[in-house]
């Protein structure tokens, strides 16, 4: 059966709302911004919209409680998935009750002017125990790597007007799927962030997804390293894959494959893995002025193979760079790999946020968003995308209310573009379909798939209006 969405109602947003944030941001800010890390945080107060970095203008509340957006834009609810949906959830094609902690995802064009949402499911043990993504479809099995793992990713198809047109899971038995990546030759990469082992089964890596449903093959690319894997990008020039580690002493890897064909299955026919160490940096939370541009290198894996557990550890501290908890990164038009870093607790380098760009071609990294740890706003910045004008969205995962945060590349400058209104669940997983027009975003608890239209590309990045 088609999954039943036609009860999920269009909300646009109706007038402004101040929260508990605006209320600390008024106290902390004169004027419309504030100074952050040498960035200008561009907000909206008081029903006036930031001149210069935000040209979408501020939050407007939403009748529902459900997507605070800027005036022009609006949201459709695509799925409702797992738990917190008892009474009201989207079922897969067959009738079973959809997974749910939606966290990263893409979408891909494929034929018939259709759309799919490849979306991971982040499901791992606990409060999960009672759900997982489905072994069987409609009587077939799903590609499965270990029948003891309760996470994967499911297919949400789309037709040419956003409207659901078929849900199926599209791999099973994976771990604690976080985020991932798309790669150049459209498929999807899902990233098991963990280092776990279930029943003799080791997890901890990628596997690549294929949005049509026909090629998956619940094989993980070990090569690609064993560690906790939050996020991955590849470079389009030459298939070279950037991975973030959500780990206390987080590294950022650099996978260089064997076979540069840029299809299906190439990424798991070996390679080698390094990690990055910055010029005269032992932590990434030491840099606080946006613009610092330094160099890097590359540090083989010690012993040659990243099939280990702990394979963080086997790198001595002076031979790398480190960051607590690396999150999301997005490959840019730009030719450059954005990452975040969510916090750092350390002392004198404590901050609340960092946005990277890596230049392959420069061997350097350059701080383009800072957040510092007393920011009245914003913490926690975790999945990331580029959208079409340039500019970056950041999905909130911290304390207090979750947003959908705005960043100008150019300047550093932060706004909230979008807030959870519902509860103080992250967002995770935004991304752009593939003629630019919407932006599609999930909230992880009660999970749900968000459709945002607007007037997207009003402003280019290092633009005001």
């Amino acid at each position: 059966m088609v999954a039943a969405v036609v009860s999920f109602p269009v909300r646009t947003v109706g007038a402004m709302t101040i929260s508990r944030r605006d209320l600390l941001r008024r106290s902390a800010l004169t004027g419309a911004g504030l100074a952050v890390g040498g960035a200008f945080s561009g907000l909206a107060l008081g029903g006036t919209a930031a001149a210069g970095p935000n040209g979408y203008g501020g939050l407007r509340s939403d009748a529902a409680g459900i997507l605070e957006l800027p005036r022009g834009f609006k949201y459709e609810i695509l799925q409702k998935g797992g738990h917190g949906h008892d009474a009201d959830f989207t079922t897969y094609d067959d009738g079973q009750k959809l997974a749910g902690d939606a966290d990263g995802a893409a979408s891909f064009a494929i034929g018939g002017n259709r759309t799919v949402i490849v979306t991971n499911h982040e499901l791992s043990g606990g409060s999960d125990s009672t759900e997982r993504v489905p072994m069987l479809h409609a009587g077939s099995p799903v590609p499965t790597y270990d029948p003891a793992a309760p996470g994967g990713t499911s297919n949400i198809v789309l037709d040419r007007k956003n409207r659901v047109a078929s849900i199926y899971p599209s791999i099973a038995g994976t771990y604690n799927n976080c985020a991932g990546g798309p790669t150049p030759w459209g498929t999807w990469l899902t990233c098991e962030e963990t280092t776990t082992t279930l029943n003799g089964v080791p997890h901890g890596y990628i596997f690549e997804v294929d949005p049509e449903g026909t090629r998956t093959v619940a094989t993980p690319y070990k090569a690609m390293g064993r560690f906790a894997h939050e996020a991955v990008a590849i470079d389009p020039r030459d298939s070279v894959a950037y991975m973030t580690e959500d780990n206390n002493n987080g590294l950022i890897y650099r996978f260089v494959p064997d076979d540069t064909s840029m299809e299906y299955g190439s990424l798991g026919n070996g390679g080698t893995v390094s990690a990055m160490k910055v010029d005269g940096l032992a932590f990434l939370g030491e840099v606080k002025v946006v613009g610092t541009t330094l160099g890097i290198s590359w540090a083989p894996v010690p012993g040659g193979n990243p099939d280990v557990v702990g394979l963080n550890g086997t790198f001595a501290d002076g031979d790398v760079t480190r960051s607590r908890k690396l999150e999301g990164c997005w490959w840019g038009d730009d030719e450059r790999f954005y990452f975040s870093s969510a916090d750092e607790n350390r002392t004198g380098i404590a901050h609340h946020g960092q946005i990277w760009a890596l230049d392959p071609v420069s061997s350097t990294v350059t701080l383009v968003a800072y957040i510092p740890e007393d920011d009245p706003v914003f913490d926690a910045p975790d999945n990331i995308t580029v959208a079409p004008n340039g500019q970056l969205f950041l999905c909130e995962d911290g304390g207090g209310e979750q947003y959908i945060i705005g960043c100008d590349p150019a300047t550093g400058a932060l706004w909230p573009f979008a807030r959870n209104a519902m509860n103080g669940s992250e967002f995770a997983g935004a991304n752009f379909s593939p003629d630019g027009k919407t932006m599609f975003v999930n909230v992880q608890n009660p999970s749900t798939t968000f459709a945002i239209t607007g007037p997207w590309g009003a402003v280019r990045a290092g633009q005001s209006r």
